[in-house]
């Protein structure tokens, strides 16, 4: 229907996807009338053999939309890098101010480039999933490690009461001790 109803020239909203630009029926309209006065102009131009050049009419509504855009996306970017390059430890606002100003200028970069977004938000997702999984494999080496230490210590305690170095008693506190201790990095394994 919506493509019926643009080969037709009819105005229809896509109900499906919302605009990301709020446009009134006024401004639809003056826009149409515009875009019409601008055609027909190209066409007259045409006509008289002048070269023309394509046209595309502006409210001033959507001159002003784009301009506070590319100032808002600008003034992101710029402060972004600013705040980087300073490392800004301590926030010269309170610190409602501070998140309240962080929130609102995320909130419209999600609306602005939600797949640049996206992407932001894998890389940082892939990241933290690597950073995990090398904590995970030192953690798994210090674990390894610990355990053939505790087999080699077991090995001493044994061989240390047969040669009589250490009474029995010691003997069997520290076998406890090691054995508990290697159950435990098993089960943590």
């Amino acid at each position: 229907v919506m493509e019926m109803c643009h080969r037709e020239g009819l105005y229809q909203i896509d109900l499906l996807n919302g605009s990301a630009n709020r446009v009134t029926e006024r401004e639809y309209w003056a826009k149409k009338k515009g875009q019409a006065a601008l055609d027909k102009q190209a066409a007259e131009q045409t006509a008289e053999g002048k070269p023309t050049s394509p046209t595309k009419f502006e409210t001033d509504k959507e001159k002003l939309r784009q301009t506070i855009r590319s100032a808002v996306l600008s003034t992101l970017e710029q402060n972004a890098a600013r705040a980087a390059a300073q490392s800004v430890t301590k926030p010269q606002q309170p610190a409602s101010i501070v998140a309240l100003t962080d929130i609102r200028n995320k909130a419209f970069f999600a609306q602005q480039s939600r797949e640049a977004l996206k992407e932001r938000i894998l890389a940082k997702k892939e990241s933290a999933n690597a950073e995990r999984a090398n904590t995970l494999k030192a953690e798994l080496s210090a674990l390894d490690k610990r355990l053939a230490e505790l087999e080699k210590l077991i090995q001493a305690a044994y061989e240390d009461k047969v040669m009589g170095r250490i009474p029995e008693s010691v003997c069997i506190q520290l076998l406890n001790k090691y054995e508990a201790e290697r159950t435990e990095k098993l089960e943590h394994k």
